[in-house]
């Protein structure tokens, strides 16, 4: 008799793509659906720039991912929620790495804490619709000053750094997996559920 089940040892799940393509959102989902811990640093950027001096940006605002270093990033946020949650099967991250130097110490990280099995999850979305997410969620936040063309140069730079991340993980054969998120998230968290079932599934006879 074959037996076909999916095992979660030391897997660490990474939530990748341009702002606003939906990976914090799509990783709370999952972590939900594996009762996982999930971090979105993006989210804790934004709450320690608020109330703690030390990850303030330049201009003092709330968007200060890009103004600190990301030695900072990798060492003070997502290292010791790792350690916070060490022995955990599964951790997923979202919004980290975004440049070749995250994307090291990242994986250094990781490796020190014996994941030995590292998943991109590459969440897709044009650009334009991405832009269009961003300038929304910024005027929700009473941040929506900024043109269009602001945010298409911050786009334009994200796409750039981007390239050196997937060539990072390509020289370490970290596995990455598109993820279109178009449609009804129930379905999109459907497809990620069975890309992971394929990567991680056993076979026992």
């Amino acid at each position: 008799m074959i037996v076909r089940s999916v095992k979660l040892r030391n897997v660490a799940l990474l939530m990748l793509g341009r702002p606003g393509a939906g990976k914090g959102m799509l990783g709370g989902m999952i972590a939900k659906a594996y009762d996982a811990p999930h971090l979105n640093v993006d989210d804790e950027l934004r709450m320690r720039c608020k109330n703690n001096p030390f990850f303030k940006g330049r201009d003092g605002s709330a968007d200060c991912g890009r103004s600190i270093s990301d030695g900072i990033v990798v060492r003070h946020i997502v290292e010791p929620w790792l350690d916070g949650y060490a022995g955990r099967q599964l951790v997923i991250i979202s919004d980290v790495p975004k440049n070749e130097k995250q994307a090291q110490y990242l994986l250094a990280a990781l490796e020190r804490r014996n994941y030995g099995k590292v998943l991109a999850l590459q969440i897709s979305l044009t650009r334009q619709e991405c832009i269009s997410r961003m300038m929304q969620r910024a005027s929700e936040n009473g941040r929506g000053g900024e043109k269009y063309a602001a945010y298409s140069a911050r786009m334009d730079a994200f796409d750039q750094e981007f390239e050196s991340v997937l060539r990072v993980f390509d020289a370490q054969a970290i596995r990455r997996c598109h993820i279109s998120n178009y449609g009804r998230e129930e379905v999109v968290l459907e497809q990620i559920k069975a890309t992971i079932a394929s990567e991680f599934e056993e076979i026992v006879m």
